[in-house]
């Protein structure tokens, strides 16, 4: 009984260090990704995405291509303000798998200059990869919301 409740004990503290670890990971990222402005290509990778769209296509029947392209980054910039935060926490999350605390305040802080600096750019790839399936549906929700609200100001 005594060895049952020595291992329950350990692995508890195990499990509360390791969340605290991973707690400390995501905040050195997100400190990194908000530092570095890396989750700033929410807007263009909306605008990419909403121009494929045949919502767009519509848009552009009505408006013209200037003047639709216009009312979607009109919109998506009104939208962003709900959706950058947990872009930015994806984006956090998807280093934090990859990068441990002291690489990523070295990152932040140092920029190119980080001997860390390599590793960043080498696991670029893996990092999309994570964010992409972390934030696909977030990206769908954003550019849903204002492609609709560019739609209904484009038909009325």
């Amino acid at each position: 009984m005594r060895i049952r409740v020595v291992v329950l004990a350990t692995l508890s503290l195990l499990f509360s260090v390791s969340v605290g670890l991973a707690g400390e990971a995501s905040d050195a990222a997100y400190s990194m990704v908000t530092t570095l402005g890396l989750g700033n290509n929410l807007a263009p990778t909306g605008l990419r995405v909403a121009t494929s769209s045949q919502t767009y296509r519509m848009i552009v029947q009505k408006l013209g291509n200037e003047k639709a392209k216009a009312l979607v980054k009109e919109e998506l910039e009104h939208a962003i303000a709900k959706y950058q935060e947990p872009w930015n926490k994806n984006l956090a999350l998807s280093y934090a798998e990859y990068f441990e605390p002291t690489e990523l305040r070295s990152i932040a802080n140092e920029k190119q200059a980080s001997k860390y600096y390599g590793k960043f750019s080498a696991k670029q790839g893996e990092v999309g990869k994570s964010m992409q399936a972390k934030s696909a549906a977030l990206l769908n929700d954003f550019v849903t919301e204002a492609m609709t609200k560019a739609f209904t100001r484009a038909t009325k």
